[in-house]
């Protein structure tokens, strides 16, 4: 389970790994797939003027090189 912070430009303010796996290296590979995405769309304007948006997801990586998020 990680969860990414998007700044308001689309880029990365930071990745955080909540639920580490029991391999370090899925864990990078997961890090590194969110920043092989960015840029992201910038946020929408809102009267919120939210300078940060946080997504947490869990991913699994399965055989056969598939990935599946919850």
């Amino acid at each position: 389970m990680l969860t990414v912070g998007i700044k308001r430009d689309g880029t990365i303010h930071e990745i955080k790994i909540i639920k580490p796996s029991d391999y370090k290296f899925l864990d990078e590979a997961a890090k590194h797939i969110v920043k092989l995405a960015q840029p992201f769309d910038p946020l929408p304007e809102t009267k919120d003027r939210v300078d940060i948006l946080y997504i947490t997801r869990t991913w699994q990586f399965l055989p056969g090189h598939l990935l599946r998020q919850k």
